[in-house]
């Protein structure tokens, strides 16, 4: 077998340190704290008595207005009969207008030169009956700004300062499936003031600085999700593209030989 010298070693550990220097995970959440209160069945609406122990944890704010809002929340695969990705619980959603918004601070300011990759898994909780309509964004707010509304004709949009990525679909018959937003800062977004259809609009540099934020919006018979995940890059330098680019050929013309 043959075996890497100490210059080609140094090569394959100085790619790969450039590559994992600038990526870093700045979020995660995989809904299993705070622990339900698994006192009996809670009701399908994710409202009522147990309405409280359905809060997530400080990362998020749900939404309160417009008919049903508030219907979201933690589930637990203990006593409710689903399957999930991960762990014992999950978020939920129940009805249209309901959904829930990273708090300011949590993921932290739109920087320039960087990417943004959010990931989390979407499941059929079982209660749902059907259809499982989610959608998903990643914007920006000017500030704290109001992040417990996704009622109206703003949806995800609304009182956004920047619209950035968005993926929307329905939850598999069976299993899970994990979707992504991944958004370069500066290319285009769907929609510059966060007020429009989502059309691609030339990015705004005055939202640099601005909270980055996640959203999800359910629908009535809605999908859950899980495990989020989100990773902030840094844009390779083209210098630094071009050594990693070396290095490869380097390992290639090694192991040639």
């Amino acid at each position: 077998m043959k075996t890497l010298n100490k210059s080609t070693l140094a090569i394959a550990v100085a790619v790969a340190s450039l590559a994992s220097a600038n990526a870093a995970v700045v979020f995660t959440d995989d809904f299993e704290s705070p622990d339900l209160d698994a006192g009996g069945p809670l009701t399908y609406s994710l409202t009522g008595t147990s309405a409280t122990s359905r809060t997530a944890s400080s990362d998020w704010v749900r939404s309160t207005a417009g008919y049903g809002a508030s219907s979201n929340g933690l589930i637990d695969a203990a006593y409710e009969g689903f399957t999930a990705p991960g762990g014992n619980q999950a978020y939920g959603f129940r009805y249209s207008n309901s959904g829930v918004t990273t708090s300011f601070g949590t993921i932290g300011a739109l920087t320039a030169g960087t990417i943004i990759t959010v990931s989390f898994d979407v499941f059929d909780d079982g209660t749902n009956g059907g259809s499982t309509p989610l959608s998903a964004a990643l914007a920006t707010f000017d500030g704290a700004g109001t992040r417990n509304d996704t009622d109206g004709g703003g949806g995800l949009l609304q009182n956004t300062s920047s619209y950035l990525g968005a993926v929307s679909g329905s939850a598999p018959a069976s299993g899970f499936s994990t979707w992504q937003i991944i958004y370069t800062v500066g290319d285009d977004v769907l929609d510059a003031d966060g007020a429009g259809a989502g059309t691609a609009t030339t990015f705004d540099t005055g939202v640099l600085g601005d909270d980055i934020a996640l959203r999800f919006q359910g629908a009535t018979n809605s999908a859950s999700i899980d495990n989020v995940s989100i990773d902030i890059s840094v844009v390779p330098e083209p210098s630094t593209t071009a050594l990693l680019g070396l290095g490869g050929l380097a390992l290639i013309l090694r192991r040639r030989k």
